[in-house]
């Protein structure tokens, strides 16, 4: 279980790849590769009537989502619950048996009395950086696709080919700021999840 800390995000289009590059290359927080590239892959869960999906939407402060999780070719390994409060995350992770379950068979699980159903998938390439003194973190997610646990094709953004994010805990919160300031694009809300429902169901 992680502490509270916060996650800043910049959605990117294409012409701004190479900017991240020269800025990852050179910024003077002595970004290093923290971990070597993998695929993520996730599965989303919520109620019938995508509870998750509109506390984000309609702005919520606090607000939670639930998904498996693996990486590269390995099968679900971890199921998370994340809880947001404004650009404050907090991860916790349960007993995936279920959520596996659940996730073969296109049924639902009930998690703290929610009843919860497999309602996306998405896949993303995730680079890892860290600063030199370990106290930011850059995650950089490209490749983004996203398609219905059931059927269909994947679909990609047709918006934003990457995302950014940097995490760093509450007493650092100067370093973070700081840190940010060396980025030419405003933070952003974006959230996989919110932009894979919208591409592939419309709502």
């Amino acid at each position: 279980m992680s502490e509270w800390r916060f996650e800043k995000k910049i959605p990117l289009k294409f012409e701004d790849l190479l900017a991240l590059e020269s800025i990852v290359q050179t910024h003077p927080a002595g970004l290093v590769t923290a971990y070597p590239k993998r695929i993520v892959k996730n599965l989303y869960f919520d109620t019938p009537d995508l509870l998750s999906y509109f506390s984000h939407v309609n702005g919520f402060q606090k607000r939670n989502k639930w998904r498996l999780r693996a990486y590269d070719d390995s099968s679900w390994r971890t199921l998370e619950e994340k809880r947001k409060d404004g650009d404050l995350g907090h991860k916790f992770y349960h007993d995936p048996t279920n959520a596996i379950s659940a996730a073969e068979t296109h049924s639902s699980i009930l998690c703290y009395e929610k009843l919860l159903y497999p309602v996306l998938m998405n896949r993303y390439e995730r680079q890892y950086y860290v600063s030199s003194c370990h106290s930011i973190r850059l995650t950089i997610d490209s490749q983004i696709e996203f398609k219905s646990p059931t059927c269909g094709h994947w679909l990609r953004d047709p918006e934003f080919v990457a995302v950014a994010e940097i995490k760093y805990d509450l007493d650092k919160a100067r370093e973070g700021q700081g840190f940010l300031e060396k980025f030419p694009w405003p933070v952003n809300r974006y959230s996989k999840y919110i932009r894979g429902l919208k591409l592939i169901d419309g709502i």
